[in-house]
């Protein structure tokens, strides 16, 4: 799971977060010591039985990307190469740019770095 931008949690999930994994060693291993706190989420939430889908497929008519862990700028300009290599190499779809880049869903994009 490559967060940074944001991530959707039902209550259920969120339930089962607080209360069987947060507290727990072996259910979520480091991931209150290091700084991807998205990748050790995404284990925690599986290992208490969260199924995670990615966004592009959230929706059955949309396949676009609907939250942005970099500036939406960089997103925005055809072949643009400051997508870094990590969003490409951790994201489960491929990542787009111009005008083929985000969802036409509301909210249309949500974004890490809005400046």
């Amino acid at each position: 799971m490559s967060g940074g931008a944001s991530y959707v949690l039902s209550r259920e999930a969120l339930r089962r977060f607080v209360t069987q994994a947060y507290d727990s060693d072996k259910i979520c291993p480091g991931a209150k010591k290091m700084g991807i706190e998205d990748f050790y989420m995404g284990i925690c939430l599986q290992n208490v039985g969260v199924h995670l889908i990615d966004s592009t497929r959230a929706m059955p008519d949309d396949n676009k990307p609907k939250f942005f862990p970099v500036d939406v700028e960089n997103y925005l300009y055809t072949g643009n190469t400051s997508i870094p290599d990590w969003l490409r190499e951790m994201s489960v779809s491929e990542v787009y740019t111009g005008n083929n880049c985000c969802s036409n869903a509301p909210p249309a994009a949500l974004a890490n770095c809005v400046k």
